[in-house]
């Protein structure tokens, strides 16, 4: 029987405050305070990913939480290297979702992309799964499924700066340069300016309008002056 002292306890309480405090910061990697909470989360996890280890990994719970502590702990290769350790009674959707996330910031969108298509039900749409899907497809540079996904998740999320950012770069694949323009142009309308975001935004929008060719100059319209001189 494990002690009161188990990292299993509580354990729902223990992932709300992991999720929290990194989804919670805006992602504000320049912030001295951020990047201090956010080390202290990653710590955090990092140790109670240690302490669930030490104490013994025995029943299905306890699988999907050292996952989970080893993916907000960063240790991204350890939980890719676990997932296949795993009983097939602790494998669920939401475990899937996370061992894709891990995959994704491997580079490996092709076998997240595989497990997404595994885990989707066409009855009942998951917007998490979908996004995930359009990061995938979008580092594949499949930009025509990406962008079936993306358009209706972005009629009802306008304001996603991750989705507008997707939607500039399939754009931009596209040769919609102006397309790409407006939605670079609304996402730094709503992104916060210190936002990681923002600053691709900033760089695309200057790339692209660099690349989008000055209208041509319009004849000088004769004033009166003009057009009596026109009649002499």
């Amino acid at each position: 029987m494990r002690s009161k002292s188990s990292p299993v306890i509580s354990s729902m309480c223990i992932l709300i405050f992991l999720f929290g405090m990194r989804m919670g910061l805006a992602e504000d990697k320049r912030d001295p305070q951020t990047v201090a909470q956010l080390v202290m989360s990653t710590n955090f996890a990092a140790k109670l990913a240690d302490d669930l280890k030490s104490h013994g990994i025995t029943t299905p719970d306890e699988e999907r939480l050292y996952l989970t502590y080893l993916y907000h702990a960063g240790r991204i290769k350890e939980a890719i290297a676990y997932y296949p350790e795993m009983s097939q009674a602790a494998i669920n959707k939401q475990v899937t979702i996370i061992f894709c996330r891990c995959l994704l910031k491997q580079q490996a969108a092709s076998e997240a992309l595989k497990l997404l298509n595994k885990i989707d039900d066409i009855n009942r749409p998951d917007p998490m799964i979908d996004r995930l899907k359009i990061e995938a497809l979008v580092r594949l540079r499949h930009w025509e499924d990406a962008n079936r996904l993306l358009s209706p998740l972005l009629r009802v999320s306008p304001r996603d700066i991750k989705l507008r950012y997707f939607a500039a770069l399939i754009q931009i694949a596209k040769g919609n340069t102006q397309k790409a323009i407006r939605h670079c142009q609304y996402g730094l309308a709503y992104a916060e300016s210190d936002h990681p975001l923002a600053l691709r935004f900033a760089r695309l929008l200057y790339l692209l309008k660099q690349r989008t060719p000055a209208p041509a100059p319009q004849p000088a319209t004769p004033g009166p002056s003009g057009n009596r001189a026109l009649k002499k």
